[in-house]
């Protein structure tokens, strides 16, 4: 009795209560641990079930359980069908089942305040589990192959990619993320003109020098269409990004300039 109180006291302390996978897992400690009729290698698998299996899913579980308001992939075409109507980008976080960087951007990057109020205002977000994957909806949605999670792939609301990246995100430079994709939408619906502030004010550029050089290329990109295709309104925006950030590879993309 004293072995099964300890097992017992263990596995609530480390998994809590009131979830269903909380239930299964007791049932298994509880045999795990003191079922006599069951020999010791069936009781250490029983246990290996509970801390490998089990309990990781049941972590899992409860940060996909964010407050952040989304839709999964049971629904995705209701995302686009939203994002149409409000002319708003999609996001789509591709997660997996005991991916550390799916659970940190859970449990830190869509609990700030900021994060969830830019979304709001301007992206649908889908939290998809990489483990539901059809082929539909990759013929659909992917263009290329998921190699990395968490990987954040942003669409226009007809479900063509204008941005990706893979891999945990803090909030700062999720958010200055979200920026460029935001600016690459309206680059691709017609509107460079609104593209360009967003390029210039990209939010924390400071902390991220290689996000700040891709939006100066981009906002001399977005100048180029703005201005009907004339090559010298980006100039100015390529000029900064080598003078300021000589040798990087943005400025690279830009070294066929006058110096």
């Amino acid at each position: 009795m004293a072995q099964r109180a300890l097992c017992q006291k263990h596995f609530i302390s480390s998994t809590g209560k009131g979830t269903l996978l909380h239930n299964m897992c007791y049932q298994l400690q509880i045999i795990g641990c003191n079922h006599e009729r069951f020999s010791l290698k069936i009781r250490k698998l029983f246990i290996f079930i509970m801390n490998v299996v089990l309990l990781p899913l049941n972590h899992k579980i409860h940060f996909m359980q964010t407050t952040v308001k989304h839709f999964t992939e049971q629904n995705v075409d209701e995302a686009f069908k939203l994002a149409r109507a409000t002319k708003k980008a999609v996001l789509i976080d591709f997660w997996s089942v005991g991916c550390k960087g799916c659970l940190r951007m859970d449990e830190l990057t869509y609990e700030d305040e900021s994060v969830q109020e830019y979304l709001e205002q301007n992206y649908v977000l889908v939290k998809y589990n990489t483990g539901n994957l059809t082929k539909a909806f990759s013929d659909k949605y992917l263009v290329h192959a998921l190699i990395w999670t968490p990987a954040l792939f942003m669409y226009t609301p007809d479900g063509r990619v204008i941005r990706q990246v893979a891999g945990y995100l803090s909030p700062h430079q999720f958010i200055a993320e979200l920026t460029l994709g935001k600016a690459m939408l309206q680059v691709r619906i017609g509107q460079p003109a609104a593209a360009i502030p967003l390029l210039q004010e990209l939010p924390y550029s400071s902390e991220y020098p290689s996000l700040h050089q891709e939006a100066l290329y981009w906002a001399g990109v977005a100048a180029f269409f703005a201005a009907h295709r004339d090559f010298d309104a980006l100039v100015p925006y390529w000029q900064e990004l080598r003078s300021s950030y000589p040798g990087s590879v943005w400025a690279e993309k830009a070294d066929f300039l006058p110096a």
